[in-house]
């Protein structure tokens, strides 16, 4: 039976230099260590923008590495109008349709 993981991350875990970074960093070496098929697959924000020469191509291979660009900012009108929903802005403004 493969072993197979699939990492979804809040944001890139490459280079691992905060802890939630690394902490991730960790569980995604651990994982290849031990032979499991990984995929990363991580937000891209605004807020942690990733730079494409950072990633070592090795890793970008081992991982099948995939970010997914969103925009997480906060949008004071959208808030407002959110508080006539019945959804938590803190969660809305992390959904994609093209995720």
């Amino acid at each position: 039976m493969d072993k197979r993981v699939l990492q979804l991350c809040h944001k890139i875990p490459y280079p691992p230099f905060d802890g939630g970074a690394i902490a991730m960093h960790q569980m995604t070496e651990f994982f290849l260590k031990h032979g499991f098929f990984t995929k990363i697959v991580a937000l891209n924000t605004s807020q942690n923008v990733f730079n494409n020469n950072i990633l070592p191509e090795d890793y970008r291979v081992q991982t099948r590495f995939e970010a997914l660009d969103l925009n997480t900012r906060i949008n004071f009108w959208r808030a407002f109008i959110n508080l006539f929903s019945n959804k938590s802005y803190n969660v809305d403004r992390f959904y994609s349709k093209v995720i």
